[in-house]
């Protein structure tokens, strides 16, 4: 029996998430129990009371509906550290229930309660040796100032609703704050004071407004980072380096979003163009790039000159146009490509463009004629799903065309051309 099994893998193959086999699993829990080392709060199934208390427990977990009737009990659990919360379905709990925990588990320093919807309770800042923090909060639009006194803090996760963020706590004081993860667009005061930020790698998502040069400075050795609302705002400024004073960056998503804006599909401004190339981050391996609407020229005149890229995501009419030319060299680095929700039609491109990709996805694509064969020259695998039969025969041509090729070179060993054919596919 393994005792890991592969749950997810990305696009290239690579092992993403693994899962444990039941015996397993059963077997790690009834041992950490043993060592007080992990406890699963749960009611007995004969007398519907709590099993054991759990004064002598590091890390406590809830799976079930059990968490009201617990905190109501008003538990003591000076040992624990970590408050997991884990469900399939959000609960719902009221705010005497909420304020019950900081006073139950005045050590913590893992409060994960994405499964947890509540309103943000004021006396959170009183675990004052929290590390990582998960809050589900659907309506939160301010992160309120207090929340900067969790001076411990290393990561920061916000589940909510709102399009927005703004941040009154400031995050230029709390000097181990690594991750800040968030959907909603961050808005930063651009007068705090304070000398953190160092330490600050991950900003997943950053309104417009708030890509200034002094965030860059601070933020100097961010390797992950989001930026979402309306992209031509601040961002084509010739005169802000903010993305380019970002040494360190490997990772960015950049999404256009101004629906909201336009009373309707005219009003819409798509994205004019991208930043220069050399104004990206020189270490820059990850991009994507969702509802730019950009004119398929931009690939070759910008993105095809970033030297490191790798991986390039571009979703929900990233570009749109009927062509897309991809000639004469570019992408020397790129390994990913994926195109999905695309309005292209014809593609044409020269085997000395994308000399490294290795894996290619095409989805949503419904109108594009044919997948170029010259962009299969080192293609190990091709992913494809939603496109008409003209195009998904181009894929099947390409798999004998790969087939032959790996014959002639009396390939038996090492890894072959892989084609996922998806069931939107016509035939």
């Amino acid at each position: 029996m393994n005792l890991l099994i592969v749950g997810r893998t990305n696009p290239m193959g690579e092992n993403k998430t693994f899962r444990v086999h039941d015996q397993v699993r059963a077997f790690c829990i009834s041992k950490a129990a043993e060592l007080n080392l992990f406890h699963e709060v749960k009611k007995s199934s004969n007398e519907g009371l709590f099993e054991q208390p759990i004064q002598n427990y590091r890390r406590v977990c809830f799976h079930s509906d059990d968490l009201p009737d617990f905190l109501s009990e008003k538990p003591e659990g000076k040992k624990v550290r970590s408050f997991l919360c884990f469900r399939d379905r959000s609960i719902d709990l009221e705010t005497k229930y909420i304020t019950a925990i900081p006073d139950a588990f005045g050590l913590l320093r893992v409060l994960d309660s994405k499964s947890i919807k509540f309103t943000l309770p004021t006396r959170l800042v009183k675990l004052i040796h929290l590390r990582y923090v998960t809050l589900r909060v659907d309506d939160l639009k301010i992160l309120p100032e207090p929340m900067s006194q969790l001076f411990n803090l290393q990561t920061l996760v916000v589940e909510t609703k709102s399009r927005t963020l703004a941040m009154k706590a400031n995050i230029w004081r709390m000097v181990w704050l690594r991750h800040l993860k968030t959907k909603a667009a961050i808005v930063l005061d651009q007068k705090w004071e304070g000398d953190a930020g160092e330490n600050l790698q991950t900003l997943s998502t950053l309104s417009p407004e708030s890509c200034t040069e002094s965030v860059s400075n601070r933020a100097r050795n961010i390797r992950e980072l989001g930026i979402c609302g309306n992209l031509n705002e601040t961002l084509l400024d010739n005169d802000n380096k903010f993305l380019e004073k970002l040494r360190l960056l490997e990772k960015l998503k950049l999404v256009h979003d101004v629906h909201y804006e336009a009373a309707n599909d005219k009003d819409y401004k798509p994205m004019i163009r991208l930043p220069q190339h050399n104004r990206f981050p020189p270490n820059l391996k990850k991009l994507t790039l969702t509802k730019t609407s950009l004119d398929w020229r931009h690939m070759s005149t910008t993105l095809a000159m970033i030297p490191k890229l790798e991986v390039l995501k571009l979703k929900d009419n990233a570009f749109t146009g009927m062509v897309w030319t991809a000639v004469g060299g570019g992408f020397p680095s790129l390994q990913f490509l994926l195109v999905e929700d695309a309005d292209l039609v014809i593609w044409k491109a020269s085997d000395d463009h994308f000399p490294s990709l290795a894996c290619l996805s095409i989805k949503n694509c419904g109108k594009l004629i044919e997948i170029p064969m010259e962009v299969a020259k080192n293609l190990q695998k091709l992913d494809i799903d939603f496109l008409r039969r003209s195009a998904t025969d181009s894929a099947w041509n390409i798999l004998r065309r790969k087939g032959r090729e790996q014959e002639e070179q009396n390939v038996r060993w090492g890894a072959r051309f892989l084609l996922s054919v998806g069931s939107g596919c016509e035939s």
